[in-house]
């Protein structure tokens, strides 16, 4: 009994042992949270506190823009977003720039985040932009632009669509696959085009696994057919047979390594690639 009473007092003083080690536990990180809160909003603060400061200094008036990136439009096309930084205290009107929530954690970047929600508003063929005070002195706009990597034809007008399917835009006489055999439900500028998510996917594969030694197939594909079989029609008259929808990144480097190596001075002529056991070329 006694021996008991010893083991019951012991299992009494250890629980009351873990109870205070675990409550100098939470005291000690809730003191670090604290410590480490302070310390943010001290950064936070003195950071506003200096940029305040350096917006009434000449001295960070911006003299120059830079543009970066671009390659479907001119410096200019970028300009005019940013013009009201010229001869202005950059820090100053990245200030008056904030209007929300997002900005206004971008200003910390030295960011204008405004300014570049007003790129992707503006044009389609604008997937990202980065608006950034440099200072003393300097703006630097960085563009990431969509190209024309497909074409496709609704209400008898050649759409130009880029490779995540953004509509571009219309009659430009370029150079690139022609998609067809499928219904288009909508397709307005700036926006997908209105595909099923099969079709969307393959057309991703496809753009995916057409670079080939630094050489895009794509550039000698005339036209891309959808039907019960998936067929590419080449500019030098070479009709290639993938059939089912299914391996296309297999089909896609037989076809690269066969294409270059054997059939890119051919006119005409079929190549199936519907089996992989089984490839097989027919003349013209």
């Amino acid at each position: 009994m006694l021996f008991n009473f010893f083991v019951k007092s012991d299992n009494i003083y250890s629980k009351a042992d873990n109870k205070r080690e675990t409550k100098q536990r939470v005291t000690i990180m809730e003191k670090i949270a604290k410590y480490l809160l302070l310390t943010v909003l001290s950064v936070i603060i003195i950071f506003a506190i200096s940029v305040f400061a350096c917006s009434f200094i000449d001295y960070f008036n911006v003299d120059s823009v830079e543009i970066s990136g671009n390659k479907k439009y001119e410096d200019e096309h970028y300009l005019e977003r940013v013009s009201r930084y010229m001869g202005r205290n950059g820090f100053g009107t990245l200030f008056k720039s904030v209007g929300s929530l997002d900005s206004l954690l971008m200003l910390f970047a030295l960011r204008d985040r405004q300014t570049e929600k007003g790129y992707l508003n503006q044009d389609p063929y604008v997937i990202n932009a980065k608006v950034s005070f440099v200072p003393p002195n300097k703006v630097k706009v960085e563009v990431f632009e969509r190209e024309e990597n497909f074409m496709i034809r609704f209400l008898e007008k050649d759409i130009y669509i880029s490779k995540d399917l953004t509509v571009l835009g219309e009659g430009m006489d370029l150079q690139v696959p022609e998609i067809r055999g499928l219904d288009v439900s909508s397709c307005e500028a700036g926006e997908k085009i209105g595909l099923s998510e099969d079709v969307t996917g393959i057309l991703f594969e496809i753009y995916d696994h057409s670079v080939y030694r630094g050489r895009s197939i794509l550039d000698n594909i005339e036209a891309i057919i959808f039907g019960d079989k998936l067929v590419f029609l080449m500019r030098n008259g070479v009709e290639i047979i993938l059939g089912p929808m299914t391996d296309m990144e297999y089909k896609m480097k037989c076809l690269n390594d066969i294409y270059y190596e054997y059939l890119y001075e051919n006119n005409g002529g079929r190549l199936d690639l519907s089996d992989k056991d089984r490839k097989v070329y027919c003349p013209g």
